[in-house]
C-alpha cells in the first residue's frame, strides 16, 4: 500500500512533479500516472490504485476542474476519507469540493521550509500513520487503528459507560436487596434505588438501539 496517489491535469505535470518529488524525499511512497504504461488500462490500474493508498492528493488547478478523471478520482478519495486537495491557482472549485479544506499552493514557492508545504505534509502524515517530528520532514512511525475498527468502535464511548453504570447499580440494589431483608434499610430508599435502576435501564435501552438505528441507516446509505 502506497502513502500518496497524485491526482492533477497533464498541464501541470511540471508544478505536480516538484511535490511529488518533495514527498518521496521526506520518505512517503507515492503513486501517480508517470506508473501507467501505454498498454495498460488506466481505468483498472487507476482504481486498484486509489484502493491500495492511504492518502489523495487532488492537485486542484483549472485544467483539473475540466478534467473528469481528476473529478472522479477525487470523489472516489473523500467517499473514502482519503481526501487532501491543493489549489494550485485562483480558479474556482466545483462543488462539494471548494466547501472543503483546501491547501492554496497558489503562491508556494518551491520551499520546504514554507507554511502551505507544513501544512501538506501534516495532512498526509495523519492520512500514513504517521506524526511529523521537525521542519526537516523527519517522521516518527505510529500505530493506528485500521479504519475498519475506528468506525466499529465509533461512538461506542456512550454506551461503555452507560453498561458500566448499570453494573454498578445492579451490584447496589442487590446489596441493598440483602440489607431490606435484614432491615438494614429503610423501604422508601429501597424503592427510589430501585426507580432510578429502572429509568437507567431504559435509557440504557434507548441508546443502545439509537446507535444500532443510526449504524443501519449509514449502512444503507453507502
Amino acid at each position: 500500500m502506497t502513502d500518496v496517489f497524485i491526482s492533477y491535469a497533464r498541464k501541470n505535470r511540471e508544478r505536480v512533479r516538484t511535490i511529488a518529488e518533495g514527498l518521496t524525499d521526506h520518505g512517503y511512497s507515492l503513486w501517480w500516472d508517470t506508473a501507467l504504461k501505454a498498454s495498460d488500462n488506466y481505468a483498472i490500474k487507476i482504481e486498484k490504485a486509489l484502493d491500495a493508498t492511504r492518502s489523495v492528493v487532488v492537485c486542484w488547478s483549472q485544467q483539473a476542474k475540466e478534467s473528469l478523471w481528476v473529478r472522479a478520482e477525487a470523489t472516489e478519495a473523500l467517499d473514502n476519507d482519503k481526501l487532501i486537495q491543493l489549489k494550485l491557482d485562483e480558479s474556482r472549485m466545483p462543488l462539494p469540493f471548494n466547501v472543503l479544506n483546501m491547501i492554496a499552493f497558489d503562491g508556494w514557492n518551491g520551499e520546504r521550509t514554507a507554511p502551505e508545504w507544513t501544512e501538506l505534509e501534516r495532512a498526509v502524515g495523519e492520512k500514513a500513520g504517521r506524526h511529523s517530528g521537525g521542519t526537516g520532514g523527519e517522521t516518527e512511525l505510529t500505530r493506528e487503528a485500521p479504519p475498519e475498527l475506528k468506525q466499529r468502535l465509533q461512538g461506542l464511548g456512550p454506551v461503555a459507560t452507560i453498561g458500566f453504570g448499570l453494573v454498578v447499580l445492579t451490584v447496589l440494589i442487590s446489596t441493598m436487596t440483602v440489607m431490606l431483608g435484614e432491615d438494614l434499610v429503610e423501604l422508601g430508599l429501597y424503592r427510589s434505588l430501585s426507580l432510578a435502576g429502572f429509568g437507567a435501564a431504559c435509557l440504557g435501552a434507548l441508546l443502545v438501539f439509537w446507535r444500532f438505528t443510526r449504524t443501519a441507516i449509514a449502512t444503507r446509505r453507502s
